[in-house]
């Protein structure tokens, strides 16, 4: 192990947690996701196996939420977006969606760029954990799993919730987010990203294309 852990921190405001809602309010956050640089300015990234159960319509996007607060208000996800290989067989080299809010959240909160192509390297990966009021984040060296399709890293405290994570280079771009094999892994000390391809930019201009 490398001795790697991640500790909680303040947040960044264009990464949030993604909450379950009941008559429209938030209730308890089970994933991470980021804004994502688009010309509309109302697109999230996150991991495609947090949608499993789950309509579009009943995910609520809380950026920048720390202290158990939402200080750059609440966003609710209007429409979901996964590729065609993970729709027929949950292929996790496709472990990764789109999710489109009612309005221009990357004009309140800023967002990342999407990085396709990118070989692992030192990164920044910032969740939320499962019953924590706020993020995690550690600075990671990461690794291939399977080269050109899976990517990997140790370090101890990304466990349930960790899930669409953002693995961030220059402080300013994501290049993959936790979610892939054993979705995203299957203990909090080592993780793990689908490779950020052809497919990732493609399913990115289709979603970036459709009307909603």
């Amino acid at each position: 192990m490398s001795g790697c852990s991640a500790t909680q921190c303040g947040g960044v405001p264009y990464v949030g947690a993604l909450f379950d809602s009941s008559n429209g309010q938030p209730t308890t956050h089970f994933a991470t996701a980021f804004v994502v640089a688009s010309q509309p300015g109302n697109m999230l990234m996150s991991a495609a196996h947090v949608l499993t159960g789950r309509s579009a319509a009943s995910i609520i996007f809380a950026p920048g939420y720390a202290d158990g607060k939402a200080p750059h208000s609440l966003w609710h996800v209007h429409q979901a977006y996964t590729d065609a290989a993970w729709q027929a067989g949950r292929n996790i080299d496709d472990d990764f969606c789109f999710l489109k809010v009612g309005a221009n959240v990357q004009g309140r909160v800023g967002a990342l760029d999407l990085l396709t192509g990118a070989p692992p390297q030192a990164c920044s990966v910032i969740g939320y954990p499962d019953g924590l009021a706020g993020p995690v984040q550690s600075a990671v060296q990461a690794a291939w799993y399977s080269p050109q399709h899976q990517l990997t890293f140790a370090c101890d405290g990304y466990p349930d919730g960790t899930s669409g994570s953002p693995w961030i280079i220059n402080g300013n771009s994501a290049y993959g987010l936790i979610g892939g094999y054993e979705q995203g892994g299957n203990t909090p000390a080592v993780s793990y990203s689908p490779y950020f391809g052809t497919n990732v930019r493609d399913l990115y201009n289709a979603a970036s294309e459709a009307s909603r």
